[in-house]
């Protein structure tokens, strides 16, 4: 019996699988779906398996994907040239990227949108919808990724997209991924943002209209968002520890965020490069404090597991 043929699960504050602890030692490989639909023999497609054996060497168990590539990215490779509309070649691309991981006792985290514009992502909605002529509610176009939260279309595109990633049938296997331990857990969307939104209340709505309907479709898997973890209201004694200026008004709330029910873990970046200004001792130190106060919210208010899915310079 492969070791990918249950599901990773979560009791607590920890991840189960057939009843035993499970811990993620993973990878960030954003690009190995996108790759491997590249042309059969050249390099890019070889190379991912050579990615997954050199995972595989390392002892990883969980790699984390982005499962859609927008017209927006490379039009000659879009998984989703226009809403609605899906290049089987990059699906079963996929298919065959979780049977290959699959085979060498690797799970994957799949990734369902970029709030970044880099292959596709909220942007590449937020554009079909100002080309289909949706307007904000104050009447002015729809010209940001911020936009892709509140936009109507958008979130009614994104919703028919996870369905038809969700409950897609393998074409190696025959089985539907919502049935395919192989797939470690589904993440609505990468670092998202609303500047401006203090209140929080806008991605806030997002997250819960968006893993009720994940949910609806595959209750089998986890489901997680991909926040940085910045600080928000519902945290003011944590507030003076985010890492940038204003953090707390860019829409994320981590506590509050993860409250919700539908979401099975939790998620945490750390990018002391990019947002700090000071020496390395001063970064090593925010960096213990910034996963030391994620790990304390998070047993105390929600009890569920944190992954700290993106680090580095």
């Amino acid at each position: 019996t492969s070791a990918t043929s249950s599901f990773v699960a979560r009791e607590g504050g920890r991840f189960v699988l057939d009843g035993a602890t499970f811990h993620v030692a993973g990878a960030n490989c954003y690009y190995l779906a996108y790759s491997s639909g590249a042309d059969a023999g050249s390099y890019e497609h070889d190379w991912v398996k050579e990615v997954l054996d050199e995972a595989q060497s390392l002892e990883l168990n969980v790699l984390r994907v982005w499962s859609f590539q927008d017209e927006w990215w490379q039009r000659d490779r879009a998984l989703q040239p226009a809403p609605g509309q899906y290049n089987e070649r990059f699906l079963v691309a996929l298919d065959g990227l979780i049977v290959e991981s699959a085979r060498r006792d690797i799970r994957l985290l799949l990734c369902l949108t970029n709030y970044w514009e880099d292959y596709g992502g909220a942007i590449a909605y937020v554009n079909w919808a100002h080309a289909a002529g949706e307007r904000r509610a104050d009447g002015h176009s729809l010209d940001r990724q911020e936009d892709f939260f509140t936009s109507q279309l958008c979130r009614a595109w994104f919703k028919r997209f996870a369905t038809h990633v969700l409950s897609r049938v393998n074409t190696i296997t025959g089985v539907a991924y919502r049935d395919d331990p192989a797939i470690f857990a589904w993440e609505l969307i990468n670092e998202p943002r609303v500047l401006g939104d203090a209140s929080g209340d806008i991605l806030q709505n997002w997250i819960d209209e968006m893993s009720a309907h994940a949910k609806s479709v595959d209750a089998n898997h986890m489901l997680t968002v991909g926040i940085e973890g910045f600080w928000g209201k519902t945290s003011p004694h944590r507030v003076g520890e985010n890492p940038i200026d204003g953090a707390e008004r860019m829409g994320c709330d981590f506590v509050r965020n993860f409250l919700n029910p539908n979401l099975d873990f939790a998620s945490v970046h750390v990018w002391p490069d990019l947002w700090l200004y000071c020496d390395d001792d001063c970064k090593f130190e925010f960096m213990k404090t910034w996963i030391a106060g994620h790990l304390e919210e998070s047993r105390d208010t929600f009890d569920k597991p944190v992954l700290l899915e993106e680090f580095g310079k």
